[in-house]
């Protein structure tokens, strides 16, 4: 196993975007040692959302941001061990799954968040058979809250029948009109009508990526330039080009 570990992993990205509260606190208020996976398309939010959970959990938290080279189960627990030691204290010794979870269960009790990253960048790894083995036989106080484009190569099925699983969905991602609203006027101070949020949200289809762009592209016009292009959004539409 190579022993460089890239830091930038386990930064935590800073706050941003529009807080929902619908998404938000059922994800922050699970019970020590659930389950949580938000799964969506690229553009989706997943990210913003894991990172605003993240920041006002009220628990030691750690952040990993899986990326396609960490394949290895080896390479995955070295990253694991440096953000449960950094964040939560926790000493793990040994380098592969079996001994991460033993040093786990010498650590407890102990209560905690451990949040992973785009886990779609392993799928079909050893790495991403081990952290199965993570999700199954967690101890007691942590937290897991996952973040992918599709869903793991886990038993979906008993974890729900256990119940400790609670699931985001891309429909549940989707803004909502009122949503939109507020984004515009609270995140991007460029306000937008009822009727503007509302129409802007069907033809995005409440896209987080889509929206962004849109406000990209209509930056700095005026309210009646907003809502011209807004109704312009069409199929051969330039702007959703």
């Amino acid at each position: 196993m190579s022993s460089i570990i890239l830091a930038e992993k386990l930064r935590r990205p800073e706050i941003s975007g529009l807080a929902r509260v619908r998404l938000e606190a059922p994800l922050r208020n699970r019970a020590a040692g659930g389950l949580s996976l938000v799964v969506g398309p690229p553009g989706s939010g997943k990210s913003t959302l894991l990172a605003r959970v993240a920041a006002s959990a009220g628990v030691p938290t750690a952040w990993y941001r899986i990326t396609a080279d960490d394949g290895a189960e080896e390479s995955v627990v070295g990253y694991l061990a440096r953000a449960l030691r950094t964040s939560l204290g926790i000493d793990i010794v040994g380098t592969d799954m079996s001994s991460l979870l033993e040093s786990l269960d010498m650590a407890i009790p102990f209560t905690g968040l451990l949040v992973l990253d785009d886990l779609h960048e392993i799928a079909g790894t050893a790495a991403e058979r081990a952290l199965e083995r993570l999700v199954e036989l967690r101890p007691p106080g942590l937290h897991i809250l996952l973040g992918s484009r599709r869903p793991p190569a886990f038993n979906i099925p008993r974890l729900r029948v256990s119940g400790s699983l609670h699931e985001v969905g891309s429909d549940d991602l989707r803004f909502r009109y009122w949503e939109v609203e507020e984004l515009f006027e609270s995140v991007y101070q460029e306000p937008l009508s009822p009727e503007s949020a509302a129409a802007l949200t069907r033809r995005t289809e409440g896209w987080a990526a889509g929206l962004q762009l849109f406000h990209l592209a209509t930056a700095g016009r005026s309210t009646v330039e907003r809502k011209q292009a807004v109704a312009d959004l069409g199929g051969r539409s330039k702007l959703i080009r």
